[in-house]
């Protein structure tokens, strides 16, 4: 535990501080996503609906070759949405072509 009683990564009422949550634009560990570095392009979203999650941005997304699991919405440190997000994309070309066509 540290000071006030919140163990690191925690808060009081045992939920995840946001130090320990991925946020938009945090770097994406590949091994998770079984990707090599350089096998995939980040997209950083702006401008998100507040009610927007995960599965709106990949139906969003479903004629690109995207990585669900990397979908990430920022949340502010009272885990209200930022309207920001980011997520992968196979490669920095089908990247760009959803960029150009959304």
């Amino acid at each position: 535990m540290t000071g006030g009683g919140r163990e690191r990564g925690f808060e009081d009422d045992g939920r995840p501080s946001r130090e320990s949550q991925p946020s938009a634009g945090q770097n994406i560990d590949p091994a998770k996503y079984n990707l090599q570095m350089g096998d995939y392009a980040a997209l950083k979203l702006r401008g998100l609906p507040f009610t927007s999650r995960p599965e709106d941005i990949s139906s969003f997304f479903k004629d690109y070759d995207i990585h669900p699991d990397s979908i990430k919405i920022g949340r502010n440190q009272d885990n209200t949405k930022t309207g920001e997000g980011s997520l992968l994309f196979k490669d920095e070309e089908e990247c760009k072509r959803a960029f150009r066509e959304k």
